[in-house]
Protein backbone atom coordinates (compact mmCIF):
# COMPACT_ATOMS: atom_id res chain seq x y z
CA UNK A 1 0.00 0.00 0.00
CA UNK A 2 1.34 3.43 -0.94
CA UNK A 3 0.95 6.63 1.01
CA UNK A 4 -1.46 8.99 -0.77
CA UNK A 5 0.80 12.00 -0.12
CA UNK A 6 4.20 10.49 -0.95
CA UNK A 7 4.75 7.95 -3.70
CA UNK A 8 8.09 7.24 -2.01
CA UNK A 9 6.38 5.88 1.12
CA UNK A 10 5.02 2.33 1.02
CA UNK A 11 3.83 -0.27 3.50
CA UNK A 12 5.49 -3.65 3.58
CA UNK A 13 5.10 -6.19 6.40
CA UNK A 14 3.20 -3.58 8.42
CA UNK A 15 6.17 -1.18 8.38
CA UNK A 16 7.02 2.02 6.51
CA UNK A 17 9.52 1.68 3.67
CA UNK A 18 11.00 4.41 1.49
CA UNK A 19 10.51 3.34 -2.14
CA UNK A 20 12.52 4.18 -5.26
CA UNK A 21 12.38 2.58 -8.69
CA UNK A 22 14.33 3.22 -11.88
CA UNK A 23 14.37 1.13 -15.07
CA UNK A 24 12.61 -1.76 -13.36
CA UNK A 25 15.06 -1.90 -10.46
CA UNK A 26 13.42 -1.26 -7.09
CA UNK A 27 14.89 -0.24 -3.74
CA UNK A 28 12.83 -0.33 -0.54
CA UNK A 29 14.54 1.17 2.50
CA UNK A 30 13.20 -0.12 5.84
CA UNK A 31 12.49 2.57 8.42
CA UNK A 32 11.33 0.22 11.22
CA UNK A 33 8.40 2.59 11.77
CA UNK A 34 5.06 0.78 12.10
CA UNK A 35 2.67 1.78 9.30
CA UNK A 36 -0.08 2.70 11.74
CA UNK A 37 2.31 5.07 13.58
CA UNK A 38 3.64 6.89 10.49
CA UNK A 39 1.73 10.09 11.25
CA UNK A 40 3.16 10.56 14.74
CA UNK A 41 5.18 13.81 14.69
CA UNK A 42 8.57 12.20 15.37
CA UNK A 43 7.96 9.45 12.77
CA UNK A 44 6.60 11.89 10.20
CA UNK A 45 9.78 13.95 10.60
CA UNK A 46 12.01 10.92 9.89
CA UNK A 47 9.92 9.85 6.90
CA UNK A 48 9.74 13.37 5.45
CA UNK A 49 13.50 13.76 5.83
CA UNK A 50 14.17 10.54 3.89
CA UNK A 51 11.63 11.45 1.19
CA UNK A 52 13.26 14.88 0.82
CA UNK A 53 16.70 13.26 0.53
CA UNK A 54 15.46 11.02 -2.30
CA UNK A 55 13.64 13.82 -4.12
CA UNK A 56 16.65 16.17 -3.85
CA UNK A 57 18.99 13.46 -5.17
CA UNK A 58 16.68 12.70 -8.10
CA UNK A 59 16.33 16.39 -8.94
CA UNK A 60 20.09 17.02 -8.75
CA UNK A 61 20.91 13.95 -10.81
CA UNK A 62 18.36 14.95 -13.46
CA UNK A 63 19.95 18.40 -13.72
CA UNK A 64 23.48 16.99 -14.04
CA UNK A 65 22.85 13.88 -16.12
CA UNK A 66 19.48 14.41 -17.79
CA UNK A 67 18.28 11.10 -16.33
CA UNK A 68 17.10 9.61 -13.05
CA UNK A 69 19.80 8.23 -10.77
CA UNK A 70 20.47 4.49 -10.66
CA UNK A 71 18.78 2.54 -7.89
CA UNK A 72 22.14 1.76 -6.24
CA UNK A 73 22.94 5.45 -5.98
CA UNK A 74 19.73 6.12 -4.04
CA UNK A 75 20.34 3.05 -1.87
CA UNK A 76 23.85 4.23 -1.00
CA UNK A 77 22.63 7.78 -0.40
CA UNK A 78 19.95 6.71 2.07
CA UNK A 79 22.41 4.39 3.82
CA UNK A 80 24.86 7.29 4.08
CA UNK A 81 27.40 5.75 1.72
CA UNK A 82 26.90 7.90 -1.38
CA UNK A 83 29.93 9.74 -2.59
CA UNK A 84 29.85 13.06 -4.33
CA UNK A 85 32.04 11.63 -7.06
CA UNK A 86 30.23 8.85 -8.89
CA UNK A 87 31.91 7.20 -11.85
CA UNK A 88 30.15 7.62 -15.13
CA UNK A 89 30.22 5.44 -18.23
CA UNK A 90 33.38 7.05 -19.62
CA UNK A 91 35.24 6.58 -16.32
CA UNK A 92 34.52 2.86 -16.44
CA UNK A 93 35.36 2.71 -20.12
CA UNK A 94 38.76 4.33 -19.51
CA UNK A 95 39.48 1.65 -16.88
CA UNK A 96 38.49 -0.98 -19.45
CA UNK A 97 40.88 0.42 -22.06
CA UNK A 98 43.71 0.49 -19.50
CA UNK A 99 43.14 -3.17 -18.68
CA UNK A 100 43.18 -4.03 -22.39
CA UNK A 101 46.44 -2.10 -22.89
CA UNK A 102 47.94 -4.23 -20.12
CA UNK A 103 46.82 -7.33 -22.03
CA UNK A 104 48.56 -6.04 -25.16
CA UNK A 105 51.81 -5.58 -23.17
CA UNK A 106 51.68 -9.18 -21.95
CA UNK A 107 50.90 -10.48 -25.45
CA UNK A 108 47.37 -11.58 -24.54
CA UNK A 109 45.66 -9.18 -26.96
CA UNK A 110 46.27 -8.01 -30.50
CA UNK A 111 47.47 -4.37 -30.52
CA UNK A 112 45.01 -3.57 -33.33
CA UNK A 113 42.16 -4.14 -30.85
CA UNK A 114 43.12 -0.95 -28.99
CA UNK A 115 42.30 1.07 -32.12
CA UNK A 116 38.76 -0.31 -32.14
CA UNK A 117 38.39 0.44 -28.43
CA UNK A 118 39.62 4.01 -28.91
CA UNK A 119 37.18 4.45 -31.80
CA UNK A 120 34.35 3.35 -29.53
CA UNK A 121 35.56 5.76 -26.84
CA UNK A 122 35.45 8.62 -29.32
CA UNK A 123 31.99 7.58 -30.52
CA UNK A 124 30.64 7.32 -26.96
CA UNK A 125 32.06 10.75 -26.13
CA UNK A 126 30.39 12.19 -29.22
CA UNK A 127 27.12 10.48 -28.31
CA UNK A 128 27.26 11.99 -24.81
CA UNK A 129 27.91 15.43 -26.28
CA UNK A 130 25.13 15.02 -28.85
CA UNK A 131 22.71 13.79 -26.15
CA UNK A 132 23.86 16.43 -23.65
CA UNK A 133 24.07 13.63 -21.07
CA UNK A 134 26.81 12.06 -18.98
CA UNK A 135 25.78 8.42 -19.17
CA UNK A 136 26.01 5.98 -16.30
CA UNK A 137 26.90 2.33 -16.74
CA UNK A 138 23.31 1.53 -15.71
CA UNK A 139 22.04 3.43 -18.76
CA UNK A 140 23.30 0.75 -21.14
CA UNK A 141 20.33 -1.32 -22.24
CA UNK A 142 18.68 -2.23 -25.56
CA UNK A 143 17.14 1.25 -25.86
CA UNK A 144 20.55 2.89 -25.32
CA UNK A 145 22.17 0.61 -27.90
CA UNK A 146 19.44 1.42 -30.43
CA UNK A 147 19.84 5.16 -29.92
CA UNK A 148 23.64 4.86 -30.04
CA UNK A 149 23.46 2.92 -33.31
CA UNK A 150 21.04 5.48 -34.74
CA UNK A 151 23.47 8.25 -33.72
CA UNK A 152 26.34 6.44 -35.45
CA UNK A 153 24.37 5.91 -38.65
CA UNK A 154 22.57 9.24 -38.93
CA UNK A 155 24.75 11.80 -37.15
CA UNK A 156 28.22 10.33 -37.70
CA UNK A 157 27.25 8.80 -41.07
CA UNK A 158 29.26 5.62 -40.52
CA UNK A 159 28.55 2.46 -42.48
CA UNK A 160 26.34 -0.30 -41.10
CA UNK A 161 29.47 -2.47 -40.68
CA UNK A 162 31.28 0.23 -38.69
CA UNK A 163 28.24 0.83 -36.50
CA UNK A 164 27.96 -2.89 -35.80
CA UNK A 165 31.67 -3.00 -34.95
CA UNK A 166 31.16 -0.23 -32.36
CA UNK A 167 28.11 -2.04 -30.93
CA UNK A 168 30.08 -5.29 -30.68
CA UNK A 169 32.92 -3.47 -28.88
CA UNK A 170 30.36 -1.93 -26.52
CA UNK A 171 28.96 -5.39 -25.74
CA UNK A 172 32.49 -6.66 -24.97
CA UNK A 173 32.90 -3.75 -22.56
CA UNK A 174 29.55 -4.46 -20.86
CA UNK A 175 30.47 -8.14 -20.48
CA UNK A 176 33.84 -7.16 -18.98
CA UNK A 177 32.14 -4.79 -16.54
CA UNK A 178 29.56 -7.40 -15.48
CA UNK A 179 32.28 -10.02 -14.90
CA UNK A 180 34.42 -7.56 -12.95
CA UNK A 181 31.45 -6.45 -10.84
CA UNK A 182 30.15 -9.98 -10.43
Amino acid sequence: MKDKENKEVVQLYGKVFIYYSNKGLVYRHPTKIPWDEKNLPQNKEVIDSLVKKVRDAVSQHQKEHNTNPPRDYIRDLIRGKATTEKKNLMDYYNEFISSKKDQVKTGGLNPNSIGDLNSLKSALGGFEEHSKTKFQISDINEDFIGKFKDYLLTVKNVSENTAQKRINSLKVFVKYFEEKKG
